[in-house]
């Protein structure tokens, strides 16, 4: 194997590395936003997300041995964002819920003085 061939695999993997760094930075970004409710930022991240990802998926980046931890990681997060993501979801839900009893509780009063 040519030192070349060795030095752009190398360098190869290097630029995956920050690739993938910026993927799990985008991702705690996003659990961030889950966390606090900021869905619209959210949103837009997720289209960031998609594509890095996507990037990914086609070079078939995860199917390299040395990427494996950094597989688990990402896929750990991931879990984490759609727990948050649910988390948030049924607390918005309660939220409406209560906000539409209030409403017919409203509607009871105001045909009834």
């Amino acid at each position: 194997m040519s030192v070349d061939l060795v030095q752009s695999g190398h360098s190869e993997a290097k630029d995956w590395d920050v690739i993938l760094d910026n993927l799990q930075k985008l991702l705690e970004k996003q659990l961030g936003f889950a966390r606090e409710g900021g869905f619209r930022e959210l949103a837009m991240l997720a289209e960031q997300v998609d594509s890095v990802i996507g990037k990914i998926s086609e070079a078939g980046v995860f199917e390299k041995p040395e990427f494996k931890t950094r597989q688990e990681k990402l896929r750990s997060l991931y879990r984490e964002l759609e727990l948050a993501i649910t988390a948030e979801k049924a607390e918005v839900s309660g939220q409406l819920d209560h906000i539409r009893k209030g409403r017919r509780v409203m509607e009871v009063y105001k045909h009834n003085l």
